[in-house]
């Protein structure tokens, strides 16, 4: 009856889910108390080893009462009570969070960070000193005066990301004779075997506590959480130390401190934040490339019908006892990348003429011939320079233009727009 009248939430699973099952078809106003003496359930089990099972018994009638005015049934007792067996085990931590003095969110710099918290803790003692009429400590902090700050703000982050845990290892420290309530086994602490030092912050208990060589910090590293702001400070100052790079280096001096919980990914986001680091590794990006010219894509048609036309050279050559210059001709199929190669004695109009007359003999006159106008035949050759004033455009153009064949000339200074 206490079950029914309370709430089976309260309960462990057997007890809750036939108390909701038995709520579920009837309603709490129809069930009533009957003593143990009266319950006919109880006597195929107990009182006596024979029950009585004779169609008079009250096994096949119920009980007396029920054949009397309702007002005559047996009421509840007067303190009906509530049971407290079964009862799922609740465990209710309280803890507060004091206010912060110094914000952490506001700082991008540790070693700053820690400073400034150094300052703080030197302000009361300086009071002190002054009531006194002691001269006051002044200078940039102290060893103690760091270690200090740095213990505060390691409790701080602490607090912060693991309130809960800090209270259990707390109450553990300031009464040892009471039965130690553990740390549930879904948290990410369990694991760790916390253990508090003698600042306040929590420490992974390691296994070498019996090695000389290695320090304090290295056998029992500070737990700090990975998403803290006071975590990424403290990443960022190594990645500084060791000049942005040496980055298996730079963790694993971080490890010998720290116990952080995913740390190179927690290192590789300082990385992609460091705006040395972005620097460093940008790369130039080019330019998405421009839809290819029609002469490129002239297909179906037969080579050479889209020429470009370039010198190269010079190429010195022995005639008898002299030695004399000669050029190339370069011509490239736009379409198909085919090259003819014809030999030009000169610079002169004559000469391209005529080169030009031995490679339409060879294949075919051309609808298009592209061609710079000689500023830059050969690049930054004297020879063409000089000879610019030689190639007489006009009549090479009265040549070779005709209703089929065009010649283009590229604007200057843009040899790309030759094509291949």
């Amino acid at each position: 009856m206490c079950w029914i009248n309370s709430d089976h939430r309260r309960y462990s699973q057997f007890v809750a889910f036939r108390v909701s099952e038995i709520l579920e078809i009837t309603e709490i106003n129809e069930w009533r108390w009957v003593p143990t003496k009266l319950n006919v359930a109880d006597d195929a089990t107990k009182w006596t080893d024979q029950p009585d099972m004779t169609p008079d018994s009250r096994w096949f009638k119920g009980p007396d009462f029920l054949w009397r005015p309702e007002a005559e049934w047996p009421q509840s007792p007067a303190k009906s009570g509530s049971t407290i067996a079964e009862l799922r085990p609740n465990l209710l931590l309280h803890y507060t969070v004091p206010e912060a003095v110094i914000d952490v969110n506001k700082f991008s710099s540790w070693k700053r960070l820690v400073n400034i918290v150094g300052y703080v803790y030197r302000l009361p003692a300086n009071c002190k000193l002054k009531l006194q009429g002691k001269p006051i400590v002044s200078g940039p902090p102290t060893t103690e005066e760091l270690k200090k700050a740095e213990s505060y703000l390691h409790r701080h982050a602490q607090l912060e990301a693991y309130q809960g845990e800090v209270t259990l290892l707390r109450r553990a420290q300031e009464f040892p004779e009471e039965p130690r309530k553990q740390i549930p086994k879904n948290i990410e602490m369990y694991q760790l075997t916390p253990v508090l030092n003698q600042r306040g912050v929590i420490r992974m208990k390691g296994r070498t506590q019996f090695c000389d060589y290695v320090t304090e910090d290295a056998k029992n590293p500070i737990v700090l959480p990975h998403d803290h702001h006071l975590t990424t400070l403290i990443i960022a100052y190594y990645h500084q130390k060791y000049h942005h790079q040496n980055h298996d280096t730079t963790i694993n001096e971080i490890r010998q401190k720290y116990k952080i919980s995913r740390v190179r990914v927690c290192y590789a986001k300082v990385r992609r934040q460091c705006q040395r680091c972005k620097d460093d590794n940008s790369v130039p990006r080019p330019p998405i490339m421009a839809d290819l010219p029609p002469a490129r894509l002239a297909a179906f048609s037969r080579p050479f019908t889209h020429v470009g036309i370039d010198y190269f050279g010079p190429m010195e050559v022995v005639v008898g006892r002299r030695v004399e210059k000669r050029w190339g001709m370069l011509a490239t199929c736009s379409t198909i990348r085919e090259i003819h190669i014809e030999l030009v004695h000169s610079l002169s109009t004559d000469s391209c003429i005529m080169a030009l007359r031995s490679f339409i003999a060879r294949r075919g006159s051309p609808r298009m011939i592209y061609s710079d106008r000689g500023t830059n035949f050969v690049g930054a050759s004297r020879e063409l320079r000089n000879a610019e004033s030689a190639i007489n455009q006009q009549a090479m153009m009265a040549e070779f233009v005709s209703s089929e064949t065009k010649w283009l000339f590229n604007p200057p200074a843009s040899p790309h727009m030759g094509g291949s």
